[in-house]
């Protein structure tokens, strides 16, 4: 009887164990509709001219930031440059090109890259309100490049933080021919 009163005690409906089970099931129900949620707006369809010029700036100048910024920058506004016109398909080109020249530069930022974050910071003010005209949430652009949608998703919310709304000089998207404004600064020489 004894053992069996323990067991009851252990395991029973008011034990410390079916306390934790119980707050751990809550936690997961609660989290559940988040993750639904998430999953849904991540697998949003993303129109194949944002990720197609966002697999062409990856492949052309990913790799050019190994040496300097300016290499990189200047493969990634040339991509830019190139995109002609001012209707709907150019402006998902530019925005795939936008949005990895953003990604690029906080890589190279993370290593150290002098010019990285002035470049970061110039592509995330391009970009983010392409984004916004062209109505893409982060999560539906995050899947146009492979990679952590969690981690790419607290990039931005930390860049919205850090770097802002983009000054009035460059807030505007660059949604025509013309070319991106260079940054000012100390590593306005790497732009």
């Amino acid at each position: 009887m004894n053992h069996a009163g323990d067991q009851l005690e252990r395991y029973g409906p008011n034990s410390p164990i079916m306390a934790g089970l119980m707050a751990s099931l809550l936690v997961f129900l609660l989290i559940l509709p988040v993750q639904a949620s998430f999953a849904s707006s991540t697998n949003a369809v993303v129109p194949e001219l944002v990720r197609a010029s966002a697999l062409n700036a990856q492949q052309r100048c990913n790799d050019l930031g190994h040496d300097n910024m300016d290499e990189y920058v200047s493969c990634t506004d040339a991509l830019f440059l190139a995109v002609k016109g001012n209707n709907a398909a150019a402006h998902q080109q530019r925005l795939g090109i936008l949005y990895f020249g953003w990604l690029g530069a906080e890589r190279w930022q993370r290593v150290g890259l002098p010019g990285s974050e002035e470049a970061a910071k110039r592509y995330f003010w391009q970009f983010r309100p392409l984004q916004k005209k062209l109505a893409f949430s982060d999560q539906s652009l995050c899947a146009v490049l492979d990679g952590d949608c969690t981690v790419r998703l607290a990039q931005v919310a930390v860049a919205v933080k850090e770097y802002g709304v983009a000054p009035a000089s460059s807030g505007k998207a660059h949604t025509s021919s013309a070319p991106p404004a260079k940054s000012k600064g100390p590593a306005a020489s790497s732009n």
